[in-house]
């Protein structure tokens, strides 16, 4: 039998840790799409209930994502994470203009699955309180359109967690972190 030192036990007390950072996995587009989802219900309701923001008239999601087939010949989508090795090679890029959903009070919005909705909401709604800011004050300025445009990454941390980050974000870290990780979303207020 061998003796089980202090690095022994260091070793079985890390080793499932650095296992599990290599099964994490990317998120599916439907569940990013989910949390889009949410975020813009969440946008509804901060609209309706402070009247003088502008109207968010749409969204484009333009996502990079990377494919896998399954047995059947169906087709899954995942989200390019990252800092993932795996995304050196050729992606795939996914363009989704999508129309804001209308918000009633007392509607009931859905639990975000990754917790990425509430700062994706944020980040929307930034551009409507500039709008906002800037119809305030001498001189006043009439904006007739506003075009944002959000960039952001996903991680997947080493226990399977996802998080978003947004920038400033560093690209030339290594690890497999490249351009192809960065995802956006172009909002457009439209102002009456």
């Amino acid at each position: 039998m061998f003796d089980k030192s202090p690095v022994f036990w260091l070793l079985v007390v890390l080793f499932p840790f650095t296992c599990n950072a290599y099964a994490a996995t990317p998120p599916p587009l439907e569940m990013m799409i989910d949390e889009v989802k949410t975020a813009l219900l969440e946008v509804s309701k901060v609209s309706a209930a402070q009247k003088h923001l502008p109207r968010l008239d749409n969204i484009i999601l333009e996502l990079n994502v990377t494919q896998s087939k399954k047995i059947g010949g169906k087709v899954n989508l995942f989200i390019v994470t990252f800092g993932a090795d795996k995304n050196k090679g050729l992606t795939n890029t996914i363009k989704i203009t999508l129309q804001p959903p209308s918000y009633s009070e007392g509607d009931a919005l859905p639990v975000s699955s990754l917790g990425m909705s509430e700062a994706l909401a944020d980040s929307i709604l930034a551009a409507a309180y500039a709008i906002e800011a800037a119809s305030r004050g001498l001189p006043k300025l009439e904006a007739k359109e506003v075009v944002s445009k959000i960039m952001f990454v996903i991680t997947v941390n080493g226990e399977g967690g996802i998080g978003i980050e947004f920038p400033p974000f560093d690209l030339e870290f290594g690890g497999g972190a490249s351009t192809k990780a960065v995802q956006s979303i172009t909002v457009t207020y439209k102002v009456s």
